[in-house]
């Protein structure tokens, strides 16, 4: 979020122009899309070095491989002469693990991986988890595209007023975006604003994790993406609007990552891959259908469009509390071990 707008800071006042073949040539758009592309190449190359998880071996009934990974841990700790046998350890083991072998075979093993999800304990863990992220996403990506549009009616009407407000102006002044894409400091400003702001506010969700539970801290964070959102209906002045918005998008977008990790350790190993992909996909639906509610509503009824992601959030907030304690989860896994 931070390297994509400095980046393009970089480049978009560069004069990169390399011919190649006829209408052809690299320009610094071109460059700029390939820097783009190294973050997730870097990531390929270090995720292709790291070995599997031993504790997914486990839960796919191949022991060996998990030995066979533990023992390079082991070496890589302890020193190339230590084996785990040395240690006295011959086998390993881990609570919950499934009762047939992992099936490899297309649908067969959607059905194996899938199902169970929807089955008895499981089936609450993933409807509570499902509703809140499906909320915490519709606020934390949905409304971000608007941040860029709500700064630019900012510099385009002159007075003081709330966000509605200022939204309702700039529909009765046809105020609309320039067709010829400017992208200028101030714009890419906001962005790293934005990014610098959703940094700090993970730096603060990991410094909380040391004193404070998972559940506890997604709560607070919940409540206050709540609270701020109520402030739109109230401040006007225009660096405070944008900076309010910020912290409303941010706020949920920070929870995502802790609440989908609680499921992670409510379901067992050999069904978590399919339990995420399922809360992703549920994620990806309430983006796209956050972004169709403001498209819809926001012409007819402001107040009533951002007040009810306000009250998404309430409700994100009440799943979240239902969720299982930190407490639960330890001591049932102790008492299966």
């Amino acid at each position: 979020m931070i390297y994509v707008p400095v980046v393009a800071l970089i480049l978009m006042y560069s004069k990169i122009h390399v011919h190649v073949w006829e209408n052809y040539a690299i320009t610094n758009w071109r460059v700029l899309i390939l820097v783009n592309l190294l973050p997730g190449i870097i990531g390929v190359c270090l995720l292709y070095r790291i070995p599997e998880s031993p504790k997914y071996y486990l839960s796919v009934h191949k022991h060996a491989e998990a030995m066979a990974v533990l023992e390079k841990c082991c070496r890589a700790n302890k020193g190339k002469n230590v084996t785990l046998a040395s240690l006295g350890v011959e086998k390993v083991t881990q609570p919950r693990l499934s009762d047939y072998e992992i099936q490899h075979n297309g649908f067969t093993s959607l059905w194996y991986d899938t199902v169970p999800l929807f089955k008895g304990e499981y089936l609450r863990y993933m409807i509570l988890t499902s509703i809140s992220t499906y909320i915490l996403f519709g606020a934390g990506f949905g409304l971000t595209i608007w941040v860029l549009r709500i700064r630019f009616i900012s510099q385009q009407i002159v007075g003081n007023m709330i966000l509605c407000d200022l939204l309702d102006q700039s529909q009765n002044s046809n105020i609309t975006l320039e067709q010829v894409c400017d992208i200028n400091l101030d714009s890419m400003m906001v962005s790293i604003v934005q990014a610098c702001t959703t940094l700090t506010v993970l730096i603060i969700i990991t410094i909380l994790l040391l004193f404070l539970t998972r559940r506890t801290i997604l709560l607070i964070f919940t409540l206050l993406g709540a609270f701020v959102g109520c402030l739109l209906n109230f401040v006007q002045l225009d660096a405070v609007i944008i900076a309010v918005f910020i912290m409303f998008i941010v706020l949920p977008l920070c929870c995502l990552r802790l609440a989908i990790s609680i499921l992670i350790d409510l379901v067992p190993t050999h069904l978590r891959a399919k339990g995420v992909a399922v809360i992703f996909l549920v994620g990806r639906i309430g983006v796209m259908t956050s972004s169709l509610f403001v498209g819809y509503t926001l012409k007819f009824c402001c107040l009533g469009t951002f007040n009810a992601f306000v009250l998404g959030l309430l409700v994100a907030a009440i799943m979240i509390f239902l969720l299982p304690t930190e407490y639960y989860i330890k001591h049932r896994d102790d008492k299966n071990a």
